[in-house]
């Protein structure tokens, strides 16, 4: 689990309760950009070598199926990714506005995907990826001071895939809903993406969820 170190205590807590022999990477977050861009800071962590795939989930999500069905799939040297209900550059928050910004040619229908699941190989060309999709964040958004108009660090991690040619969006696409209501039997990963930004809206509808699968007849 990445966090703020404000938060450790009440998820060893949680790790205690559940019987979980979990980890914790607390990063110094002040800012809600700073928080949703934390995965880009992956390779910094002090035992990620040790690790060949990794999964990089959203703290919107609910694991609703077995994370291997995932972890046993053969993947190269690209983002792995789902296409977030058919979402293309030119939908808000999925870098229509970098490409402007920027003056780069794109097909605005090109099929793009949420930045809340990202699966991908521990190999030197995405952390070269990420290395410089930070380096454009840092120029961009100067302190983690948001100011711009689109969706945190998502639109940046889209931009640079599609520049670098670096996303397979439809690997994991079945395995991924976006605010699934009902059991699956291929669903994995439930991201509750929306309201964006409403922590207490997203809370609602995974409990919601959670109650009608625990209490399905």
């Amino acid at each position: 689990v990445i966090c703020n170190p404000s938060f450790k205590n009440r998820i060893l807590e949680m790790y205690d309760n559940l019987n979980i022999n979990g980890k914790i990477w607390c990063l110094d977050l002040n800012s809600a950009f700073e928080a949703s861009a934390c995965s880009l800071k992956i390779f910094e962590y002090r035992d990620i070598r040790k690790y060949t795939k990794i999964l990089y989930l959203d703290s919107d999500i609910l694991i609703c199926g077995d994370l291997n069905v995932i972890f046993d799939l053969h993947i190269n040297e690209r983002l792995f990714v789902y296409d977030d209900g058919g979402k293309c550059i030119d939908d808000w928050g999925h870098g229509k506005f970098l490409f402007d910004k920027n003056a780069k040619p794109y097909d605005p229908n090109q099929r793009v995907f949420s930045a809340g699941v990202l699966f991908f190989l521990n190999c030197d060309e995405i952390r070269d990826l990420f290395s410089s999709i930070q380096q454009h964040i840092n120029a961009d958004v100067p302190g983690g001071k948001y100011t711009l108009g689109g969706a945190l660090e998502q639109d940046f991690i889209i931009y640079h895939a599609v520049l670098n040619d670096m996303y397979d969006n439809d690997l994991i696409n079945k395995y991924c809903k976006n605010n699934f209501k009902e059991r699956d039997s291929e669903l994995v990963i439930n991201h509750f993406c929306i309201p964006c930004g409403d922590c207490s809206g997203k809370y609602e509808k995974m409990v919601a969820y959670m109650d009608s699968v625990l209490h399905e007849k």
